[in-house]
């Protein structure tokens, strides 16, 4: 600032840029206008809100988002309250609206000033407040005087530690469409604005989680179980829509190859989260074109819920096996017959009665609760 100031004085242009003058004294306490008449201009509420445009949407986001990472970085392990996040930021920008004040929220830069200053309790927001309160009744007049490279200077050293360039390695070497988002989101937002770099960084997560969708990982394995050999495919995912076609190309691929014309297909349900109606029409269309290629499809480990999807979308063509172990039996066609040894409390220790317990093919479950033939209730070994 001295120098600044010797450069002033002697007239000599300044080489480098200065903070701006700021107006000293408080700002008078008034309801938020709803307008403003400049000269003999009126710009009206509509208006305004024309001028502002989309930062009616991304000021509040950047706003929230700043809060609840500024947050989680200094919790220390804490829970952070996202609710309690927004409220606090709604309040303060309700109230600083009635003195004119710009947008605000929590910044990383002060945070992080704070933080290697030593600064261990809230009391500190006290005294800074009251610094600030200070310096604009008093030091406005000489504000100007500050080089903008100096006060850049301070905020990098302050959040310098927070930059993160070690997470490079493990996010190439665990997941690189993570890395890709990460990188994308800095890059835009240091060559252009938060702002852009924020809604880029948005649209490339969405991109990602899109391609998740619609390109699930497929596990396809040959098995063998009781002698009956099959494929068993397993996505990771759940099955919507836009995986649909994925599937259907990669399930009527495998009967293409040799060796696999006549061996059962069986897609494995345990990962999926959910199952919509397209999907379902998608799973009915590769149950028909297998079967018509005298070829088995089976669909395991659905869920109730699934079920009831098929169902209601009109698929009939579908059998479903809720056990692996079942397989074998859905896969040969024909009603299989397990021998169930009871064991009941009434009867003698040496007693014993085998029956033969049918098991259909489309649902096949375990079989709980039978009953021998004296009515008592028993114990079933299967």
């Amino acid at each position: 600032m001295f120098i600044t100031y010797l450069f002033e004085s002697s007239g000599t242009p300044l080489p480098y840029l200065t903070s701006d003058t700021a107006k000293t004294g408080l700002p008078s306490l008034q309801f938020p206008p709803f307008g403003y008449t400049s000269g003999n201009t009126t710009v009206t509420l509509s208006e305004m809100l024309y001028e502002i445009r989309s930062a009616i949407f991304i000021i509040p986001l950047v706003s929230v988002l700043a809060n609840v990472s500024i947050a989680k970085t200094y919790a220390n392990g804490g829970i952070v309250e996202a609710t309690q996040e927004m409220l606090a930021l709604g309040m303060c920008n309700i109230a600083g609206s009635f003195i004119m004040s710009m947008p605000t929220c929590g910044a990383f830069t002060r945070s992080a000033l704070s933080q290697a200053s030593g600064v261990q309790t809230t009391l500190s927001n006290l005294y800074a407040s009251g610094l600030i309160l200070l310096a604009i009744l008093f030091l406005t007049p000489h504000f100007h005087l500050i080089p903008r490279a100096i006060l850049s200077s301070i905020l990098i050293s302050a959040v310098l530690f927070m930059v993160d360039y070690q997470i490079i390695k493990p996010l190439w070497k665990t997941n690189r469409a993570e890395l890709f988002v990460t990188l994308v989101t800095l890059l835009i937002s240091l060559f252009f604005t938060v702002e852009i770099g924020l809604l880029a960084g948005i649209c490339a997560n969405i991109i990602h989680l899109a391609l998740m969708w619609s390109r699930p990982k497929l596990k396809i394995e040959l098995m063998k179980s009781k002698g009956v050999e099959f494929v068993l495919i397993t996505p990771n995912n759940g099955l919507y829509f836009p995986a649909i076609d994925y599937l259907y190309r990669e399930i009527m691929r495998i009967p293409k190859q040799e060796g696999y014309a006549k061996i059962p297909l069986v897609i494995n349900c345990a990962h999926l989260k959910g199952l919509d109606y397209t999907a379902a029409k998608g799973l009915s269309l590769i149950s028909s074109e297998i079967q018509a290629k005298d070829q088995r499809f089976i669909v395991l480990n659905a869920s109730e819920k699934m079920r009831y999807v098929c169902r209601k979308s009109g698929c009939k063509s579908m059998v479903f096996c809720n056990s692996f172990d079942a397989l074998p039996a859905a896969i040969l066609g024909e009603q299989c017959k397990e021998k169930c040894i009871l064991n009941s409390s009434s009867m003698k220790r040496n007693d014993t009665v085998v029956v033969d317990v049918p098991i259909m093919l489309a649902e096949v479950t375990p079989l709980l609760n039978i009953k021998p033939p004296n009515g008592n209730d028993a114990k079933v070994d299967l």
